[in-house]
C-alpha cells in the first residue's frame, strides 16, 4: 500500500549555510531569492496559491514551498525582520503605498544537485538529490499527464530526457514511523517560462472545484483522459475519509501508519490515502495534483473506488481545508 501526505511546508532550497545560533540574526539568514519572491508577491498584491508559489519561488532561485508569507501594512524595513529562530527569510520594504512583505522558509533537508530550473525538450538532464540518506523514494510527473516512481543509477544520479513542453514535477519522500512525508517538490520548466506556467500550461492544473462532488468529477475526467475508468463511490470510505480529515484538522499532523488496516477489513484489497491542505478545497486539490506521488495514486489502474472527506484546520496562522482521499481496488 502507498500512503502519502503532502504538507504545506516542504524543506527544499539551494545549497546554503546552516541555521543561525540563538540570539542573533546573521546577515546570511536573509536570502536574495526570498527577497525576490517577496518583491514579486508585493507586485502581485496577493499570495499565490500554493502550487503557483512553488512555481514562482523555484524560478526565482528557491525551489520548494514556503513556510509563511505575511503582509505588514505600513511596515518599515526594521519592522519586518523575523525573530532569531527563523532560519531563512526574505522581505520587501513598503513602496508606493504597498505593504511590506515577509517570506519565511526552512533550511533544506534535501538539495537538488546539478538540476537546472529550466530545460528544452530533448535535452538530457543528470541530477541528484543529496544527501542520499535524507529521502527514501523519488517520483516524477509529466505534462501528459503521467506520474510514477523514478530510480537513480548506480552512481546515485537520475537521468531525464523531457520530451514534452510544459512543467514536470520532481518529488522525494522520506519514509518514517508515521508514513511517507514529502521532503522536496520541485517544478522543472521545459520549453516554458514561469509566466507561461502561471497563465496555464501542461503540467499545471487550474482546477477550481468548490465541492467534493466537483473534485470527484475532475478526478474522473483526468482518469478518462488517461484511458482509465472513473472511480466508484462508497459511503463507508466517504465516512472514513471524513473522520480522517477531522483527525488531521484537530491534531495538525498526519499518521498513516496502520490506520487503514485498523479501520477497514483485511479483505486483500489494495488501498492508499492522499492528504493535502489549502486555503480552499480547490487549492488542496491542486496540491494533490502537483505532487507526482499523489497524482500517481489518482491515475493508478489498481484502484476502482474513492472515498473523500474534508475538514477545516485552524491554527495561529489562520485556517486551511484538509482534503482526504481514500482509494480502494483489487489491482495488483
Amino acid at each position: 500500500m502507498l500512503f502519502m501526505i503532502l504538507t504545506l511546508i516542504v524543506a527544499a532550497a539551494a545549497a546554503m549555510p546552516g541555521p543561525a545560533g540563538d540570539g542573533e540574526l546573521p546577515a546570511w539568514n536573509r536570502q536574495p531569492s526570498l527577497d525576490s519572491l517577496a518583491a514579486g508577491i508585493q507586485r502581485i498584491g496577493d499570495i499565490p496559491e500554493a502550487p503557483d508559489l512553488l512555481l514562482l519561488s523555484a524560478w526565482l532561485g528557491w525551489p520548494g514551498m514556503i513556510s509563511s508569507v505575511s503582509f505588514i501594512p505600513g511596515g518599515s524595513q526594521g519592522d519586518i525582520a523575523p525573530s532569531p529562530q527563523v532560519q531563512a527569510w526574505g522581505a520587501a520594504p513598503p513602496r508606493q503605498g504597498m505593504d511590506s512583505i515577509l517570506v519565511i522558509a526552512p533550511w533544506p533537508t534535501v538539495l537538488p544537485v546539478g538540476l537546472t530550473v529550466s530545460a528544452q525538450p530533448g535535452e538530457t538532464l543528470h541530477f541528484g538529490l543529496a544527501p542520499d540518506t535524507s529521502w527514501s523514494r523519488a517520483f516524477l510527473s509529466t505534462p501528459a499527464p503521467g506520474a510514477g516512481p523514478i530510480l537513480p543509477d548506480s552512481s546515485g544520479l537520475f537521468a531525464l530526457v523531457p520530451s514534452e513542453t510544459g512543467v514536470y514535477w520532481i518529488e522525494a519522500v522520506k519514509d518514517g514511523d508515521s508514513g511517507p512525508v514529502v521532503v522536496i517538490l520541485l517544478p522543472l520548466f521545459v520549453g516554458v517560462t514561469v509566466l507561461d506556467a502561471l497563465r496555464g500550461c501542461p503540467g499545471v492544473y487550474r482546477q477550481e472545484a468548490a465541492t467534493l462532488g466537483q473534485v470527484r468529477g475532475e478526478m474522473d475526467s483526468l482518469r478518462n483522459a488517461s484511458g482509465l475508468q472513473g472511480l466508484g463511490e462508497d459511503p463507508g470510505l466517504d465516512s472514513l475519509a471524513r473522520v480522517r480529515a477531522t483527525e488531521v484538522a484537530l491534531s495538525g499532523r498526519v499518521d498513516h501508519s496502520g490506520l487503514l488496516s485498523r479501520e477497514l477489513p483485511g479483505n486483500g484489497l489494495a488501498r492508499a490515502e492522499n492528504v493535502a491542505r489549502g486555503e480552499g478545497l480547490d487549492e488542496a486539490w491542486r496540491m494533490v495534483l502537483a505532487s507526482p506521488a499523489h497524482l500517481a495514486t489518482c491515475l493508478s489502474p489498481r484502484y476502482s473506488t474513492l472515498g473523500m472527506g474534508a475538514s477545516v484546520e485552524v491554527d495561529r496562522n489562520g485556517w486551511q481545508v484538509v482534503l482526504v482521499q481514500i482509494f480502494e481496488g483489487a489491482g495488483p
